[in-house]
């Protein structure tokens, strides 16, 4: 029997196959003639791909049937577009970085004794200092 091929680019082309031929050796006819590899042929009939291990009999392929050749290409991806915003970012303010900063806590007098500058937090215990500012009287747990 004889089908059509359509190939993009290039003419159609008809040609004599079995009922009982695979898609493959179709694909090797098709590179034999226009030197496009089998692995970048894609075989469409009907609107549906046709897998290479299957027979023109088990897709109803029949006497004067047009077969499509797509190529397989690589990509496909949209490219992103970079965003705008409208309003500026809000820059943050970089921290004061001391060296040693634990000792601003503490003083050392004369006589070599240390004391706590920051009051102790009476529910959460010794270790845990108030605040500084003067409107809040809690430490940072309770």
């Amino acid at each position: 029997m004889q089908i059509f091929v359509s190939i993009p680019n290039l003419n159609t082309e008809v040609l004599a196959v079995n009922d009982n031929m695979k898609i493959v050796d179709i694909k090797r006819i098709i590179e034999e003639r226009t030197s496009i590899p089998v692995e970048e042929q894609n075989i469409v009939s009907c609107n549906r791909y046709l897998s290479n291990e299957s027979t023109l009999s088990f897709y109803n392929i029949t006497e004067m049937c047009i077969l499509t050749v797509l190529f397989k290409l690589v990509g496909g991806g949209k490219k992103k577009k970079k965003k705008n915003y409208t309003t500026p970012k809000k820059v943050k303010e970089a921290r004061k970085k001391t060296k040693l900063g634990c000792l601003t806590q503490f003083k050392i007098n004369k006589d070599g004794t240390c004391d706590v500058l920051r009051k102790d937090c009476p529910s959460c215990g010794p270790g845990i200092f108030m605040s500084e500012r003067e409107s809040e009287h809690k430490c940072g747990k309770c």
